[in-house]
């Protein structure tokens, strides 16, 4: 059975590093781009034989859809995750949301566009460029 913190760990790492990896990760190694859904994992066990293994990820929406978790997350479903998030804070408040991840605020998308606005700065511009508090 995977331990579901590697297995969480291993969906972290990029799959550009696989070839210089520390040994010490034992067992966290590729995260492969063709099926978004597996979770390819190296096992080794001190001991124990070495084996790749996958896990079957699955996928489960925040809200629940007509086909369910029958067929992969396609091209209109986050549009509608998103309205029916807006709908859920809308019709409950932030407090009765049936999912923890409340909508953006309008000050919220204003300071990320600060802070990318001044990443790009930063990067034409090759030097360190102040972020700006809200106004």
């Amino acid at each position: 059975m995977l331990d579901p913190v590697l297995a969480f760990l291993s969906l972290l790492r990029s799959s550009e590093h696989v070839g210089d990896r520390d040994r010490r990760d034992r067992g966290l190694d590729r995260l492969l781009d063709e099926a978004a859904e597996d979770a390819p994992l190296h096992g080794l066990q001190p001991g124990g034989r070495q084996a790749w293994q996958t896990l079957d990820l699955g996928s489960q929406s925040a809200y629940p859809t007509i086909t369910g978790a029958i067929f992969e997350f396609g091209f209109s479903d986050p549009i509608l995750q998103m309205w029916a998030a807006f709908l859920d804070e809308l019709a409950r408040g932030r407090e009765g949301m049936r999912q923890p991840f409340h909508c953006a605020t309008p000050e919220e998308a204003a300071s990320t566009h600060r802070l990318f606005t001044a990443a790009l700065r930063s990067h034409a511009e090759r030097r360190v460029v102040s972020v700006t508090a809200s106004r």
